[in-house]
């Protein structure tokens, strides 16, 4: 049971990573929830527009990556 908790956050991560990482601005865009799943934090409802803006287009395929970008978002607002 342990294990399938394990990879079921794993794949959950993962999804979430890759909906981000293929964010190119003009496909649907990542919520909040999802950059919840990916690890990444202090991404709201307030900045989620700076933070999809600051994703878009950019190599964001790891956990670090993205909240880097993200916290470039977040200070913009």
């Amino acid at each position: 049971e342990i294990q399938d908790l394990a990879d079921t956050g794993i794949t959950t991560a993962s999804d979430a990573i890759a909906v981000i990482s293929a964010y190119d601005g003009t496909n649907t865009a990542p919520a909040v929830q999802q950059y919840a799943d990916a690890g990444v934090t202090g991404v709201t409802d307030g900045n989620l527009a700076a933070v999809n803006a600051a994703v878009a287009n950019q190599l964001a395929g790891t956990t670090a990556q993205i909240q880097a970008l993200a916290n470039t978002g977040i200070t913009l607002v």
